[in-house]
């Protein structure tokens, strides 16, 4: 008798044969992407997944640096706004390819009862702001009351916010100007209408007195020279031709000199022409003013820089608000 062959038996081993087989050729055809747009090929990509999204990473970071700052900025300014009287308009975020102030301010005026008007307006930001409103109430305005009878109206041509280098040089380090972190004044206008210029009312500076006392060494020991020589007139030759040098008006002079010396001085005094020519007039008001309101300044920003610091500074104040000083640096 023949065994009859089992059904279920046979399907199963069919069945087994054909998973087998379809696994086998998964293997060897790689599969599409899912729908979702998942990596799903067996082969091994081009660029790891996480290479890949570094970028959008690192971008997402600095934007949300960026609105960080920003928002930041704009709740400083809302708080310093509490505290002083200002009026000024909030900027959108000022972002060139070198410069970035997240919240600057167009300053119109600071203070009430005293009021000090910029004409031109400037753009700074809020802690330059601050520290302008606290040198007008406890520097400015009180020493333009006892110095010069009035209180300043307007800080006429200033200079705040400017995208450029130090001493506008075509390298080197960004000015302070270009983070609105700076301002530099050149001219004050009285409530009187009296305008005072810190080029025409600082007065001589330190480098005048110098420089006049090495001309005026320099003179006296040219008339030295001169009256130990020869009472003839020489010709001396130069590169510029013929320099005639008359040595009897020369001597003629420093006698007349050496008589005046002669005379009897009060103790501890020098004689009035070498006095005018060594130091400086007396004072003015105006002089006085500006020295003192540009000391007052010293206490209220990082860098503060004047006539007495460079020959640039010459006609001008510049304050900023330089964080990477240490201590301020006043000249």
């Amino acid at each position: 008798m023949t065994p009859r062959s089992d059904p279920l038996l046979g399907l199963s081993t069919a069945l087994s044969i054909a998973v087998m087989l379809g696994v086998f050729i998964l293997r060897l055809v790689p599969l599409s992407p899912g729908p979702f747009g998942g990596e799903t090929s067996a082969t091994p990509p081009s660029e790891p997944p996480h290479e890949k999204s570094m970028p959008d990473s690192a971008t997402a970071s600095q934007a949300d640096l960026t609105n960080f700052e920003i928002v930041h900025g704009r709740e400083e300014c809302m708080h310093l706004l509490q505290s002083i009287s200002a009026d000024v308009e909030l900027l959108p975020p000022i972002k060139t390819d070198r410069c970035y102030v997240p919240a600057p301010v167009r300053l119109k005026s600071l203070g009430a009862s005293s009021q000090v008007v910029f004409d031109p307006p400037v753009e700074t930001n809020c802690r330059l702001m601050a520290s302008l409103y606290r040198w007008n109430k406890t520097t400015l305005q009180p020493e333009a009351r006892r110095r010069l009878g009035s209180q300043v109206s307007r800080i006429v041509g200033a200079s705040a916010y400017a995208c450029r280098n130090v001493y506008n040089l075509p390298t080197g380090n960004l000015s302070q100007h270009a983070f609105a972190n700076a301002i530099d004044i050149g001219a004050l206008e009285l409530s009187n209408g009296r305008m005072l210029t810190v080029l025409k009312g600082w007065g001589p500076t330190a480098r005048d007195i110098r420089e006049a006392q090495k001309k005026l060494k320099a003179k006296a020991e040219m008339a030295r020279t001169e009256s130990d020589g020869s009472t003839k007139s020489p010709r001396t030759k130069t590169k510029y031709g013929e320099l005639v040098v008359s040595l009897r008006v020369a001597k003629v002079s420093v006698s007349t000199k050496s008589s005046l010396a002669a005379k009897p001085q009060p103790s501890g005094t020098i004689p009035a022409k070498k006095d005018a020519i060594l130091e400086p007039s007396r004072p003015t008001p105006t002089t006085l003013f500006l020295r003192s309101v540009f000391k007052g300044a010293c206490g209220e920003f990082g860098t503060t820089l004047g006539p007495e610091a460079n020959d640039v500074h010459r006609n001008h104040f510049h304050f900023d608000l330089n964080p990477t000083r240490s201590r301020p640096h006043c000249h």
